[in-house]
């Protein structure tokens, strides 16, 4: 086996071209005639795909899926999770809503639509700044921003334990 000079060319990062030669390398070679070695695209391409493929990447998470029918029917069973989710629907100004407006609201097209939107703005990263308004602690406002969503759960299971603690 033959071992044979690899000489590049220097490119600036204006794309101005010099003559000035890197230190030669040696690359093995099977055939006795001289041949040039070409980096190719398709190279750096396989070098960059195992570059990522080692970074360790966080799975997007859809609530929508994970958040079935029955996860939201046991939910409804507490009558102090039906209350204090009642609060938050919209009311129509003659009469306050009832149970059967809280079912109907979650087993909707759209409120599965807005938990699937919702995963979308999470998994993109940039829901922190918008965390940060509702005043969610600093951990749910991290979590927001690595698309973290167990740490942003748990974030909102310690603000909410505090709360109740600071009322007690």
């Amino acid at each position: 086996m033959r071992k044979q000079s690899l000489e590049t060319t220097n490119t600036s990062n204006n794309g101005i071209v010099s003559d000035k030669k890197s230190e030669p390398s040696t690359l093995p070679t099977t055939n006795a005639t001289p041949t040039t070695h070409q980096l190719q695209i398709s190279d750096l391409n396989k070098i960059m795909s195992s570059m990522a493929s080692t970074q360790p990447t966080r799975a997007s998470v859809d609530l929508a899926a994970g958040i079935t029918t029955d996860i939201l029917s046991s939910l409804l069973e507490s009558e102090e999770a039906r209350e204090r989710l009642i609060r938050h629907l919209p009311t129509d100004g003659l009469m306050p809503p009832e149970t059967d407006d809280l079912e109907q609201s979650l087993r909707s097209p759209q409120y599965r639509q807005a938990l699937s939107k919702f995963s979308m703005a999470f998994n993109s990263g940039q829901l922190g700044p918008l965390i940060s308004q509702f005043n969610l602690g600093e951990e749910a406002v991290t979590a927001a921003n690595n698309s973290d969503l167990k740490a942003f759960i748990k974030a909102l299971e310690k603000k909410i334990k505090d709360e109740r603690m600071d009322t007690d």
